[in-house]
């Protein structure tokens, strides 16, 4: 199994710990960033001479358009870093048997938090 991360600088840091998604994820290569047009190159199912049977790929903001995921017929799975999915193109991944996931209920307290912090603040100033 093959898994790359197309743009790990979007959420890392320099203080992540990433011993766990290694774990999880065999072969895992992480790129700082990847140029629309390096995506298809960065998520092929080819290493070397090898022809890989699953590939994983993570990402945060990169496209993955419908192109891209008819040209990796090995893309079994897109898990992004983020709580949308509008960067992908789910029909595409839909019709090539492709699993979609993102990070459901992100920062739900804190967004509670700050929508109850404004309006108190708002009201005090009026």
């Amino acid at each position: 199994m093959r898994s790359v991360f197309l743009d790990y600088a979007t959420v890392d840091a320099h203080d992540l710990d990433v011993s766990g998604l290694e774990r999880a994820c065999q072969s895992l290569t992480l790129f700082g960033a990847t140029p629309p047009d390096a995506i298809a190159a960065r998520i092929a199912g080819v290493v070397g001479a090898l022809v890989v049977l699953t590939s994983i790929v993570l990402a945060n903001k990169a496209r993955i358009t419908r192109a891209l995921i008819g040209a990796t017929p090995s893309l079994r799975l897109i898990a992004l870093s983020a709580t949308g999915t509008d960067n992908v193109d789910l029909d595409a991944a839909r019709e090539h048997g492709v699993a979609v996931c993102n990070i459901r209920d992100y920062c739900t307290p804190s967004v509670v938090q700050h929508v109850l912090g404004a309006l108190l603040a708002l009201a005090h100033r009026y």
